[in-house]
């Protein structure tokens, strides 16, 4: 099992060309070749199968969805790149972690975080913070 690499391919510009792909991480000793261009090296490093051929910083990670998570962080936190509610509770995922709540647990829209009388839904749709 590679435990370096994203679950899933996600979609992201690298030099200038659009791909779709599982990444892993950067490693400055890497010395693989990237034939094709898209930014993964052609041959495995250590536990990692798709090693980046540069820093995270060169590739553009999409957000499919639009929900505020890029497709990596998407993987990362274990939600669908394809849909901005992964958990179905009304609220985008994005917009579920940057306010430390969980985006794969529906019960936590009806609870109420900061004890202000709203739940964390009401809070979403005011736009107010949890």
């Amino acid at each position: 099992m590679n435990n370096w690499s994203t679950s899933s391919r996600v979609t992201y510009l690298y030099n200038g060309k659009i791909h779709l792909s599982q990444l892993g991480n950067y490693w400055g000793d890497y010395i693989g070749e990237d034939l094709n261009g898209d930014g993964v090296g052609d041959a495995s490093f250590i536990f990692d199968t798709d090693p980046l051929v540069q820093s995270i910083s060169s590739y553009n990670i999409f957000d499919s969805d639009k929900d505020g998570l890029s497709d990596l962080d998407e993987d990362a936190y274990s939600t669908d790149l394809r849909n901005n509610d992964t958990d179905g509770d009304g609220m985008p995922d994005g917009w579920e972690t940057s306010h430390f709540l969980n985006p794969i647990d529906p019960s936590d829209a009806l609870i109420d975080s900061d004890s202000d009388g709203l739940t964390n839904l009401e809070e979403f749709v005011y736009g107010t913070n949890p």
